[in-house]
């Protein structure tokens, strides 16, 4: 039984499962309920304990349906974490002349073709998004897309993104085991963003930086689609546990601490070098990531900042100055109703996981159309496997 007139997002992570029910309204998406429960049994993305993990997204589940008096029976997740990787595919497809025009059916060749690719290329990976940046038509640069245009060939440049096809099975069928469908797998970043960036910021080029328990996310976004990422495996708690150690705090106090709570006779100091020295590492990794697309001090909409430790006091003040960017803190972007759904920052991935944006993507994870068509196509590239 399908969910009737809501959309369920679930964010299993690090520290914490996160579950959201939200209902489209005329201005936009409404949360009408919400659960949570601390995670154990993950580490930096990556199940390691199923059964734990189970445990925590039933809790959730739970206290979602009880405040929404629902039942919960399918819902869209998230895949974060270390082995969430992107791959740039160059592709091509010849138009037939007696069309003579790109169609729609082009695109979902051409999306087919990267998909293909890239899981020939990468064992023990799962295909999860693809994304095209850039399309030419008879060796011609198209802005925006293609689609009714005369040509005699498209090529296309895709961003795929994928992860570790043990890492995606393993939620999927924890998932399945709380007694809900996954109708499809979306990477994290790409949901975030949906929550927390404006398509306006979108096509002038904007960083989101997730600050999670122990991964940090880094994807940017030109011309209103995704153009590079980077997962790295540092987090809020390498903070956390440099307070504790720094400091001679138990670990509840340093978290406590790091989020700039009163906590009695910690000199505050010592309390701000310990914290600007990983932050330091952690933008350093993120400046590196810029240069390296070379996208240093040249994204006109920033960063946005955005995770369970984005919370830290003068976090802001710290990226601006590492990366030399205009910087803000995330908030709810175009898909909410800004009067009436406060979303807390927590969810905000659970949340951008209802949008709207991802409604046709179904359990065939395509994104250009004629699900039939995409289907022969598959079948097709089957049978030229070895």
């Amino acid at each position: 039984m399908k969910n009737q007139g809501f959309s369920v997002g679930i964010d299993v992570g690090s520290h914490t499962t996160r579950i959201v029910v939200a209902r489209p309204t005329k201005s936009g998406m409404r949360v009408i309920a919400h659960g949570y429960s601390p995670t154990h049994g993950v580490r930096q993305g990556f199940i390691v304990h199923q059964e734990h993990v189970l445990e925590s997204v039933l809790r959730a589940k739970k206290m979602a349906e009880d405040m929404a008096q629902i039942k919960i029976t399918e819902a869209r997740i998230a895949i974060s974490g270390i082995t969430l990787e992107t791959h740039t595919v160059h592709t091509s497809v010849a138009v037939d002349p007696s069309v003579g025009m790109v169609t729609n059916l082009h695109l979902a060749e051409l999306q087919e073709k990267a998909r293909y690719l890239v899981e020939q290329k990468f064992n023990n990976r799962r295909v999860l998004y693809v994304s095209p940046t850039d399309f030419l038509i008879d060796d011609e640069s198209v802005l925006g897309s293609p689609e009714g245009l005369r040509g005699k060939k498209i090529q296309a440049c895709m961003l795929v993104f994928t992860a570790r096809d043990h890492h995606v099975s393993l939620l999927q069928k924890t998932i399945i085991d709380a007694g809900i469908t996954p109708t499809v797998t979306i990477p994290g970043p790409i949901a975030l963003a949906e929550s927390i960036v404006s398509d306006y910021q979108k096509m002038r080029g904007v960083l989101v930086v997730d600050i999670g328990a122990e991964t940090v996310s880094a994807i940017t976004f030109e011309s209103g689609v995704p153009s590079a990422m980077r997962v790295f495996s540092i987090g809020g708690s390498d903070i956390t546990g440099d307070i504790a150690l720094g400091l001679q705090l138990p670990l509840d106090d340093a978290e406590s601490a790091k989020l700039a709570r009163e906590i009695d006779d910690i000199p505050q100091k010592k309390l701000e070098t310990i914290i600007r020295a990983r932050l330091e590492d952690i933008f350093e990794l993120v400046h590196k990531y810029l240069e390296n697309i070379d996208k240093e001090k040249s994204l006109p909409a920033g960063v946005v900042l955005s995770g369970g430790g984005s919370r830290m006091t003068s976090l802001a003040d710290y990226a601006r100055e590492s990366l030399r960017l205009p910087t803000q803190m995330a908030r709810v972007a175009h898909t909410a109703n800004r009067n009436n759904t406060p979303v807390e920052h927590n969810y905000l991935l659970a949340f951008g996981l209802c949008s709207p944006v991802f409604d046709d993507l179904g359990e065939s994870q395509s994104f250009f159309g004629d699900i039939e068509f995409i289907d022969k196509i598959r079948k097709f590239f089957r049978q030229m496997m070895p």
